[in-house]
């Protein structure tokens, strides 16, 4: 009889054992697929890259971005854009001076108020916004979004 309630309390803590090491993994697993969703997922698309040419140099350059499926609001205020080659090399930050609604077309892109002329500085222009969420100073992109 005491061989056998040993045994019995032997499988028990045994059962809890796996039981607490299943769940541990299980917690983590579902943290480790929450992770990898986000970083796959997050970010944007570039879909189109434009430049205009004056004289030989590209002075104004359009970049047509959408976010990925399943990525979070983007907030393009806080938003950093590097062009560089090997001898010049610009930090771009967003400024609401420069915010074109684009929804309805443009008669020449080039044209369009969301150019700056301080080399610092970039605008947008909205193409699609879906759910009207876009102004001068909410430059958060969402799903289903399309700026330049």
């Amino acid at each position: 009889m005491i061989v056998f309630i040993a045994m019995v309390l032997t499988a028990g803590i045994a059962a809890y054992v796996i039981l607490s090491t299943g769940s541990q993994l299980e917690i983590k697993s579902g943290a480790t697929g929450t992770q990898t969703i986000q970083e796959v997922s997050t970010g944007l698309k570039i879909s189109t890259i434009e430049g205009h040419n004056t004289s030989g140099l590209i002075d104004k350059i359009v970049i047509i971005i959408t976010p990925r499926a399943g990525s979070p609001d983007i907030d393009l205020d806080g938003t950093l854009i590097e062009l560089s080659n090997t001898q010049q090399k610009y930090v771009l930050t967003y400024s609401s001076a420069y915010w074109v609604n684009g929804k309805s077309g443009l008669e020449y892109l080039f044209d369009a108020d969301a150019f700056s002329s301080v080399a610092s500085e970039f605008g947008i222009i909205v193409l699609k916004d879906d759910d009207s969420s876009r102004n001068q100073n909410m430059s958060v992109i969402n799903r289903g979004d399309s700026v330049m």
